[in-house]
């Protein structure tokens, strides 16, 4: 435990200093894998006491970086610093992803070209599914289905701003916990079939194999382990769960693996819970969810803040733990400290 506090705090205060000092990103890299390899029961245990000194040392960092902010002949060298460091932390997020996908397709000895034809296939389809968010075209089987509990006045604004038509996705509000006692999920755009269409010419047939429209659903509240501050308590505000749910619409992230795991499935035969049990499929589901918060908060400051105070005191169990909160924290704080500087 020790350990990982020391690590968390050297981590905390490298980003802080990053942006101003132009430390090298490698450094930060490898402390980063370092804390991947806790497991998750170790992870559990400390996420607090991480957390509270994580913040503890970015106040105390970017007080220093404004005090040193102020004092420079050339503030605006500064912002391009933090805009920089930004950009390098959306690129990072992009490059674990790739790796990630290299590494399943490795397991079932996905060639090179092959998987090159599956990225294809995923842009193709992605860019069919935002194309049918951002303005409403759903055919008669799919009509306009927004409950009325769910929180329709603070949906749409955040739906809007990243480009969703609000009548181009479903809004459900469950009256029923979820099995898994999750507080919301969310379904992207779903399609018949994966297999057929390889290029964009093929827009006119994808969009013919619409199967279902993307769904946010909401569920009861049920505490769900021993903590006191447990998952979801004290932390996750209805704002923060509908950011992380539309990030999911917006990334397409269901739809991604699922155009994933059908490839697989056709190329080598492999049963798809075989599939959804692989190591590296885990992975890719957490990647997907450190994407669903990370994006936005990169994104809209507004966002970054509401999702820091909602990691704050909940982690995701075997999903989202105290590096994403340094990812999450080193977002606010740096789009904090832009704000206080001069233009």
């Amino acid at each position: 435990m020790k350990k990982l506090i020391l690590l968390h705090a050297l981590l905390a205060m490298i980003f802080s200093c990053t942006p101003l000092c132009g430390m090298l990103t490698k450094i930060t890299t490898k402390l980063k894998n370092a804390a991947k390899q806790i497991q998750w029961k170790t992870q559990e245990t400390v996420y607090i006491p991480s957390v509270l000194l994580t913040d503890s040392v970015m106040l105390l960092g970017s007080g220093i970086a404004h005090g040193y902010c102020k004092l420079s002949k050339n503030p605006i060298s500064h912002k391009e610093s933090i805009k920089n460091q930004l950009t390098i932390i959306k690129n990072d997020l992009e490059e674990d992803k790739k790796n990630i996908i290299k590494d399943l397709a490795k397991d079932y000895n996905i060639t090179d070209k092959q998987l090159e034809k599956i990225t294809s296939r995923i842009k193709i389809y992605k860019n069919c599914g935002t194309e049918w968010i951002s303005h409403r075209q759903w055919p008669a089987q799919f009509p306009k289905h927004h409950d009325k509990d769910f929180p329709l006045k603070e949906a749409f604004p955040l739906l809007e701003k990243n480009n969703i038509d609000p009548d181009a996705i479903w809004l459900i509000k469950s009256q029923l916990p979820h099995e898994n006692k999750v507080l919301a999920t969310g379904a992207a755009l779903s399609f018949q079939h994966y297999q057929n269409h390889d290029s964009e010419s093929d827009y006119y047939y994808i969009k013919g194999d619409i199967d279902s429209p993307p769904i946010i659903t909401l569920y009861p509240f049920i505490r769900h382990n021993k903590w006191f501050f447990d998952t979801f308590l004290f932390s996750t505000s209805r704002r923060s769960t509908l950011i992380h749910e539309i990030g999911h619409a917006v990334e397409h992230h269901s739809l991604e693996q699922s155009i994933i795991s059908s490839a697989i499935h056709h190329l080598t035969k492999a049963k798809y819970k075989d599939i959804y049990s692989n190591e590296n499929y885990k992975r890719l589901q957490q990647q997907h969810e450190r994407e669903a918060e990370i994006l936005p908060a990169l994104k809209f400051k507004e966002d970054a803040s509401t999702l820091r105070r909602a990691r704050r005191w909940g982690l995701y169990p075997k999903m989202l733990y105290s590096e994403h909160y340094l990812t999450l924290a080193l977002v606010d704080t740096l789009h904090k400290l832009n704000d206080k500087l001069p233009e």
